[in-house]
């Protein structure tokens, strides 16, 4: 998953296209046109947006075991020296996907997902006008059927991605938006935590902050540089002095699935799916078949 850099679609507005692309089969899974402002760019995509793409594709085609992304700071606290898992990462980690970043200064690592971000510039946006942002999604959906069902790619011996590999359309871990609240497993992410530790300094008045959250720790350790494990069993931040004894236990705040899934929710109309009939329930936790 990656983002192309940001440009002026006349009509529409400024839009960058948030891809998707499977590592494997080469298959085009979605490239959605984000819009960042009419005239000029006036903010960047966030992780709204990122978790509105990615429930698009696993609703066609299902959730993946695992999702590359750059160190974009959606995806990776690029900011500190001890980087604290973002909000879209522990999602990810809550819906059983495992997240994997790309290197630093590694290009040719990134190759495959730039040929991509020329491939839908050069046949959908160059050259092209569209009245509507709903005409320029259409455009996308209709060429990313097209690149996957019969042009032939070079990657698949001349084939198309979907001949070749057929079992790509058929999704292995069904995803839709009605489930997700019930898909979250908590137990995942605080497993994940229980293996971190962070360092924060303490500030003047005796908090930290981590994750965007303020904690009060000790006036006496303003100014230290404190090291910070998690409790998975009881869902608490321990703080410990430098020399390693504990200096204090404080609940984590904010790890909850609704404040996971973000100010959307679990989406239950997401423009072009079509919801599940009522009496569907949710998948089993563990279990990728119906």
């Amino acid at each position: 998953m990656d983002a192309r850099g940001h440009g002026c679609v006349p009509d529409v507005g400024v839009i960058t296209l948030i891809n998707l692309v499977d590592r494997f089969s080469k298959a085009k899974l979605l490239s959605y046109p984000c819009c960042l402002g009419q005239q000029q760019a006036t903010r960047h995509a966030d992780t709204e947006d990122y978790q509105l793409a990615l429930r698009l594709a696993a609703s066609e085609w299902g959730l993946p075991d695992r999702l590359y992304v750059d160190r974009d700071s959606v995806f990776y606290d690029n900011q500190s020296r001890s980087p604290f898992p973002t909000r879209f990462h522990l999602w990810m980690l809550a819906l059983g996907v495992d997240v994997v970043f790309g290197p630093p200064s590694q290009p040719t690592e990134r190759a495959m997902v730039e040929r991509n971000h020329q491939t839908w510039d050069r046949q959908v946006l160059q050259g092209q006008s569209y009245r509507e942002w709903v005409v320029l999604r259409d455009a996308l959906r209709q060429r990313r059927d097209f690149l996957n069902r019969c042009l032939p790619c070079a990657s698949c011996d001349g084939r198309p991605p979907l001949v070749a590999h057929p079992e790509t359309a058929v999704p292995r871990r069904e995803y839709h938006p009605e489930w997700e609240l019930q898909m979250l497993d908590m137990a995942r992410v605080h497993s994940y935590l229980g293996q971190g530790q962070w360092f924060r300094k303490v500030s003047n008045v005796g908090t930290v902050s981590l994750a965007q959250q303020i904690y009060t720790v000790s006036r006496r350790l303003a100014k230290a540089e404190v090291p910070i494990t998690f409790d998975p069993d009881d869902q608490h931040l321990v703080f410990h002095v430098p020399g390693g004894e504990i200096a204090k236990r404080l609940p984590i705040k904010g790890l909850t699935p609704l404040f996971l899934m973000g100010h959307q929710g679990p989406v239950p109309h997401l423009d072009g799916v079509q919801p599940v009939l009522p009496f569907i329930t949710p998948l089993p936790r563990g279990d990728a078949t119906l």
